[in-house]
């Protein structure tokens, strides 16, 4: 490459003016430009290896990963798998587990493309390649869809490339560095070796010479075997199984358990009671051990045949053979077995377990909760409540097919609709929650109630005028009790039968009239309470009861009206009450005017308890 041309020559004062000296400066300018065009293409292929002007399959999206097919002579959609080599007995991964790259770019047919084998390119997006948020880490090659790319490893595990996203906050493609890995992964597998509990779940009987040897009150709880026929094998033990190896006490076994093939385990044993039948250390036969997918099974319980030390005791195992030097006086044993990281991770359920929060619960076959083995799960419908209050009246009604809810309308609550309705609900809430503009909806139990407490009104049924007069003013009529003279009104009122509150109480409600300035004469008020005669006659009895204060000395002004209210009366349901106004001649203040009255009102309310 050609030195870097850094002197730009600017027009100079004099120089003359053509286009020669005027493109001078932009001339450089571009030269310099094409310097480093030139520049950043050959670093630009450092960095990456890229198989430019193949064929692909037309279906093949910018961003996913491809195998070279060599029948069809082209690059197709990469997807991880295996298949049975018949011939040689063994599996083996197919041909399109293979990738050698992702489709870099595609055009300018819908088969034309730009394969990126090796290094660090760009991409704008990965949609196709990748479902749902793009999130930085190592991808694998999909064993479920062709093309794909999946974050969290696969059961056959080809590691594809390296997403770094994007580099800088400004950016908004994704940098991505690919690097297919060639090695088979069917080589992968994990070596697995745990120290296994010799000794029995439970109270050790000692067995006799030619005995047998048994678990008295077995604890699931404790480290170590239990009788094959425990409850918490929930009946998987093999046929002619003696005891069980806990694995629910033993989570770090329980946690891998089964491997895939189970033909991988041994048990290994050091037993240095030299008198047993089984001695040293090596493998246990399988005439004496059994590996299944719900756990490992010993098959004698023969005096001294037994995954313990014969004379175990729980306090001291050791071998009751006395010796003249030291040796390890207690069984041991050491289980041992592969795992194929492609046939374990996924192609089955090792262990189950609800996520958190969720309503759902796995349990064995005696209900209790298990995460290995044969599971149930359970909907616990209490988990699966929100405490959160909702408002609507739909709700649950029906369960249809044993899937389906069907649903519909039902009574939310109660707002009264006038002041008379009472109503009390073991819960009330506002219509708008927290709006105490909005009326009270009341819900629960619902008690409904007629509410005659406020006020309610009563107009007098016969009106007696003595002395008093019947008047015009300004359009308004009114009953007028004239100076000068003494004059009076009588009132009846009937007091309802039904419906009265407790403790009911009259009181009359009077609307006056003013004609001039002043103030109101003293007005003087009785009653008189007539009781219904139900069951029994009632007496009739001479003389009111006089009312105190009603009206006296009120300032007035001309053409206004006023509102006065008498003392309050107690009442009875279906009392006839009269009521008496009366204006003296003699009253004062001194009033030149009549003293009108425009309406007249019994209101019923209750009194207080004496």
């Amino acid at each position: 490459m050609a030195k870097f041309p850094s002197r730009v020559r600017h027009v100079q004062d004099g120089e003359p003016v053509n286009a020669s000296v005027t493109s001078r400066p932009t001339q450089a300018l571009q030269a310099q430009t094409q310097y480093l065009y030139e520049l950043l293409m050959a670093a630009e292929a450092g960095k990456a290896l890229v198989h430019r002007g193949v064929t692909v399959e037309a279906a093949a999206q910018v961003g996913q990963p491809v195998f070279w097919n060599a029948t069809t002579c082209r690059y197709e959609l990469a997807m991880a798998g295996v298949e049975s080599d018949t011939v040689a007995g063994v599996l083996r991964a197919t041909p399109a587990s293979d990738t050698l790259g992702l489709v870099l770019a595609k055009g300018p047919g819908p088969t034309d493309a730009d394969v990126v084998l090796m290094g660090v390119v760009t991409f704008d997006s990965l949609a196709a390649a990748i479902d749902g948020p793009v999130s930085p880490g190592r991808y694998y090659l999909s064993a479920v869809e062709p093309g794909k790319l999946v974050q969290q490893r696969p059961p056959a595990s080809v590691a594809v490339c390296y997403v770094y996203g994007t580099m800088t906050t400004c950016e908004t493609q994704v940098t991505v560095f690919v690097l297919p890995q060639m090695r088979d992964f069917l080589e992968d597998h994990i070596h697995y070796q745990f120290a296994l509990a010799a000794q029995p779940a439970g109270d050790h009987v000692v067995a006799e010479p030619d005995g047998t040897h048994t678990i008295a009150n077995p604890d699931s709880t404790l480290r170590g075997w239990l009788p094959a026929d425990h409850s918490s094998f929930g009946g998987r033990a093999p046929t002619g199984a003696k005891f069980g190896y806990n694995l629910a006490a033993h989570p770090e076994v329980a946690r891998v358990w089964p491997p895939i093939p189970i033909q991988s385990c041994l048990l290994e044993m050091l037993r240095p009671e030299n008198a047993d039948p089984l001695t040293g250390f090596g493998r246990v036969a399988s005439e004496y051990i059994q590996f299944t997918t719900h756990g490992i099974w010993w098959m004698s319980d023969c005096y001294g045949e037994v995954p313990w030390p014969t004379h175990y005791t729980g306090e001291n195992s050791s071998s009751s053979l006395a010796t003249t030097c030291p040796t390890v006086s207690t069984v041991k044993l050491l289980l041992s077995f592969v795992r194929m990281t492609f046939t374990t991770d996924k192609t089955v359920v090792t262990s189950l377990r609800p996520a958190t929060g969720s309503p759902f619960e796995i349990v064995d076959c005696d209900g209790q909760p298990a995460t290995t083995g044969d599971l149930y799960a359970r909907l616990r419908l209490d988990a699966a409540t929100d405490t959160a209050e909702y408002h609507g009246g739909q709700v649950l009604k029906v369960l249809l097919d044993g899937f389906r809810f069907g649903r519909g309308w039902v009574t939310e609550g109660f707002i009264a609709g006038s002041d008379y309705v009472v109503l009390n609900g073991t819960q009330q809430r506002r219509l708008t929650p927290g709006d105490t503009s909005t009326p009270v909806v009341h819900q629960g139990i619902v008690t409904v109630d007629v509410n005659i407490n406020p006020e309610r009104e009563l107009v007098p049924d016969i009106v007696q005028l003595n002395d008093a007069l019947e008047r015009e003013y300004r359009n308004a009529m009114y009953l007028g009790l004239p100076s000068g003279r003494t004059s009076s009104l009588r009132l009846r009122f009937n007091i309802p039968s039904l419906g009265l509150p407790t403790n009911p109480q009259f009181t009359l409600r009077t609307q006056l009239l003013a004609l001039s300035d002043g103030n109101f004469p003293s007005i003087q008020a009785s009653y008189y309470r007539l009781p219904r005669p139900s069951p029994t006659a009632v007496a009739l009895t001479e003389g009111d009861t006089a009312l105190p204060a009603y009206g006296a000395s009120m300032a007035v002004e001309a053409a206004m009206t006023y509102e006065t209210l008498s003392g309050p009366i107690p009442i009875s349901p279906g009392d006839t009450l009269y009521v008496s106004i009366t204006r003296s001649a003699t009253a004062v203040p001194v009033y030149g005017d009549d003293v009108g009255f425009l309406r007249f009102t019994g209101l019923i309310t209750a009194g207080v308890a004496e």
